[in-house]
């Protein structure tokens, strides 16, 4: 199975708690000035934990934002991971989540998604 170079993109909300009460106020500002590291955490369809993936400030990798939108990179919440040779090594679904720690020490995770990975035909 060879899934390398698939990428996996992850959303960073940013909220605000009124009262005890959180909400979502927009998309976490994630440029590469505010952040001092990345984790990339998977679930394998069996149950195990894959090895997470860890970046600091210089090897994260930022999506481009919609063109047009007038943002950088970073600023609309959204990081990926391209999946390495023999990482992804299992069909069905998969869980990935993000955690992200800003300069200052801010810490803010990402929802948990999922996603499928499919067998290899046979040739």
């Amino acid at each position: 199975m060879s899934c390398v170079g698939t990428r996996l993109q992850i959303e960073f909300r940013d909220s605000e708690n009124n009262d005890g009460v959180e909400s979502e106020v927009g998309p976490l500002n994630i440029s590469a000035a505010k952040i001092e590291q990345i984790t990339f955490v998977f679930n394998k369809p069996d149950g195990t934990a894959a090895a997470s993936k860890t970046y600091t400030d210089g090897e994260v990798k930022l999506a481009e934002p919609v063109e047009g939108s007038g943002l950088a990179a970073g600023e609309d919440g959204i990081a990926y991971y391209d999946a390495e040779e023999g990482f992804i090594d299992q069909p069905r679904t998969w869980k990935l989540q993000g955690f992200v720690e800003l300069a200052g020490g801010a810490k803010h995770s990402a929802k948990v998604i999922t996603f499928e990975v499919e067998d290899v035909l046979a040739r």
